[in-house]
């Protein structure tokens, strides 16, 4: 009796013990979520001094990591292995390609921050960061889109900087207005702290993924909030995106079906497909959906990203082209009548195309990985989820370690079986 009821104490103390110490153990997650190379002040400020914020924390996250709370333990196992290789794809094809040291560097350290990621947090830490950053960006922005809709000359008063391309950013801290789509009135389209509102809107719907499916309790005020930060971003891939998360919910989750969120998204649902349906000629759909069947504007460029881009993979499928990947993309995009798009705007064909085949097959299966084991009970749910994530990377190109996190928790098996249990519990 009296072991037991030690062995209770201990339990609870270690569980009091976490609960004490995972705010401070996830601060680092932060950090590194707010300067991510994903956000305008940090990935496209004209002041190239701000591009290397992100690249010195990085540094200093790693050697944190390592060797000064020495939560990542260096031993030979497949997630050290995979990265070793990832690095060293990633720096052949930057040597062999003709690639600046530096540029190098930037794409090597997502890699390695990610896996220390993986290593040294669980990815229910990973979660609780992503959405104390996205949850409180999501409900600032609400706030500024309603008065870009409202006064929006309030928004031309505040302090701004450009971004690499010359464009006007207007600031109010936790957010950002771009000027050439932010201050539409009603139709403003809102960035958050990002480069651009359909990155937004991709770390809006994975605010959503975790939450409906790696949350122990879902809450409707954060669904709510994420959605309706979806819609003011104006961005097609991110309506997509959230159709599909809420219709992988509504046919796949069983467990714990909140009935109200349920009624809510299927609601959501119906409504888009009937304006969709039905209003061929309104603005809205004009906004949402007219571009993915014209030839013109950022529909040609995804278009051309993917198709381009994978033949590019296809006639160097060793090293890939590294940077040049531009030259390559614009003679193929002529050549295919995809006008003159440069840019490889897809997150997994950028892995093929850059870096080749081997790299790019890690990448993808490594991803499938994390959705397989996370719901190894649940096999249908797992393809779901991985092809909302490939819809999402379709529309955009993310450099940050954001992408390898996944791959990372998808080598880490007991990652998987401790999210399944958390989630049953």
């Amino acid at each position: 009796m009296v072991a037991h009821i030690n062995r209770v104490m201990t339990i609870s103390g270690e569980k009091m013990d976490c609960c004490s110490k995972k705010k401070d153990k996830i601060w680092p997650l932060i950090i590194l979520l707010l300067t991510s190379v994903d956000t305008v002040l940090f990935g496209t400020n004209g002041n190239r001094l701000f591009l290397y914020i992100p690249r010195i924390i990085a540094v200093l996250f790693i050697v944190y990591e390592i060797f000064m709370v020495r939560r990542v333990k260096l031993y030979l196992n497949k997630s050290f292995v995979i990265m070793f290789l990832l690095s060293s794809i990633t720096i052949a094809s930057g040597l062999y390609n003709g690639t600046k040291a530096e540029t190098v560097i930037s794409r090597v350290l997502p890699v390695l921050v990610g896996y220390c990621i993986a290593e040294a947090y669980g990815f229910r830490y990973f979660v609780d960061a992503f959405e104390k950053v996205l949850y409180p960006l999501a409900c600032i922005s609400l706030v500024v889109y309603g008065i870009c809709a409202i006064v929006p000359i309030i928004i031309q008063s505040l302090p701004s900087f450009s971004n690499e391309n010359d464009l006007r950013i207007y600031t109010v801290g936790f957010c950002s207005v771009l000027s050439n789509v932010g201050l539409r009135g009603f139709l403003s389209r809102m960035s958050s702290i990002f480069w651009e509102p359909g990155a937004y809107a991709i770390y809006l719907c994975l605010g959503l993924l975790f939450h409906c499916f790696y949350s122990k309790q879902v809450e409707i005020k954060r669904i709510v909030i994420y959605c309706l930060g979806v819609v003011t971003t104006f961005s097609t891939t991110g309506i997509i995106g959230l159709i599909e998360i809420m219709l992988v919910y509504i046919l796949v989750k069983k467990d714990h079906v909140n009935h109200i969120l349920k009624t809510l998204a299927s609601l959501f649902m119906v409504s888009i497909l009937s304006f969709f349906i039905f209003a061929s000629e309104s603005v809205l759909y004009n906004t949402y959906f007219s571009k993915i069947f014209n030839r013109e504007g950022t529909a040609i460029t995804r278009y051309s990203s993917t198709i381009n881009g994978l033949q590019i993979a296809l006639e160097h499928p060793l090293l890939g082209l590294g940077r040049q990947t531009e030259t390559e993309m614009v003679r193929n995009a002529i050549a295919s009548g995809y006008g003159r798009n440069s840019m490889i705007t897809n997150t997994v064909v950028h892995q093929f195309a850059n870096y080749g085949m081997v790299f790019g097959a890690i990448f993808t299966i490594c991803t499938f990985l994390f959705f397989w084991k996370s719901f190894s009970n649940a096999r249908i749910l797992a393809i779901g989820l991985f092809l909302v994530l490939m819809t999402l990377y379709y529309a955009e190109c993310f450099f940050s370690f954001l992408p390898f996190v996944f791959v990372f928790y998808g080598l880490k098996y007991e990652n998987g079986k401790r999210m399944c249990k958390e989630r049953q519990e």
